[in-house]
């Protein structure tokens, strides 16, 4: 206690300023075949502002392929039903896509500077396979996911989960990678490795091709939120395993800002760039390719 007081009696305050940056364009964009674009576009905070980045509803979102101007993505926004609280914005367009093609997105708002990315769509990987192995609690769903994959890496992929009742044509809805509750690290508490994503529609896991035998992998993953139980819901849910060959871009996006978000609240840690490769901005623009395992029974 003593040591304590000495040390802060000697604490003094020191005056710093912060450098004015203009603000610039955040945006997020993924495309893939078959899948509809879907374009986010907010400006940057700046430094000491309390605020959340708003969204911009008026910029001019252009679609490139191969660097050349095609379409003009629309602005959409969704409210959820008998409220004003919004439940969707984007900006989206049905430019189709295929895999081997590099596409882009060519940002302009008022008041920034126009903002630019790109990126190459991979080639899709086989569909995956999946076994449910259990029901219980902690984790909520025990699963069997097997992996082949016959490209030359390095290869990365995004995997995502969804369960739905049976008879549903939903696409689903997303379930999470389980976590152990004991360890707040996002990075998966099975023996797969990985990096667990739990964002929205973006819940998976996020891995690399190093661990694969003879291009295949098999991984054995919990799945679902602490204490969520299924017991009850034996022979009525079914579920199904999405594989996204995902670019090293959308990769490299999505695990530095989970590692970034892992130190918060560290204030001597090493700080974790988050990968951007939009210029004139921020952001992440990358492309996937997703297959789809057949929907299998959870009992």
């Amino acid at each position: 206690m003593l040591a304590l007081l000495l040390t802060a009696s000697c604490v003094r305050s020191t005056d710093f300023e912060v450098e004015a940056v203009p603000p610039r364009l955040v945006v997020g964009a993924h495309f893939a075949p078959g899948e509809p674009w879907r374009v986010f576009v907010s400006g940057t905070v700046g430094f000491g502002e309390l605020q959340q980045p708003v969204f911009i509803d008026d910029a001019l979102v252009e679609i490139l392929d191969a660097g050349t101007p095609v379409a003009t993505a629309r602005f959409e926004r969704e409210f959820w039903p008998g409220t004003t609280i919004v439940r969707r914005e984007e900006y989206v367009s049905d430019y189709p896509v295929v895999s081997g093609g590099r596409y882009g997105i060519r940002v302009s708002a008022t008041g920034f500077d126009p903002a630019e990315g790109e990126d190459l769509v991979p080639s899709p990987a086989t569909a995956p396979e999946i076994a449910v192995l259990g029901v219980g609690i902690n984790p909520g769903i025990r699963a069997r996911v097997t992996l082949s994959d016959s490209d030359p890496g390095p290869n990365y992929f995004h995997l995502l989960f969804y369960l739905r009742a049976i008879g549903d044509t939903v696409r689903g809805n997303p379930i999470s990678i389980f976590q152990d509750p004991f360890n707040a690290s996002q990075v998966a508490t099975t023996d797969v490795g990985g990096v667990a994503l739990n964002i929205g529609e973006w819940t998976g896991l996020l891995l690399n091709d190093e661990n694969f035998t003879e291009g295949k992998r098999e991984l054995s993953l919990g799945l679902g939120q602490l204490f969520e139980s299924y017991e009850d819901r034996r022979n009525e849910l079914e579920l199904r395993v999405e594989l996204r060959s995902v670019s090293k871009a959308y990769y490299d996006y999505y695990v530095s800002a989970i590692r970034q978000l892992e130190l918060q609240g560290f204030a001597f840690a090493e700080p974790v760039p988050v990968f951007n490769n939009v210029s004139g901005g921020l952001g992440n623009v990358s492309g996937y390719a997703p297959v789809f395992s057949p929907w299998v029974v959870v009992r």
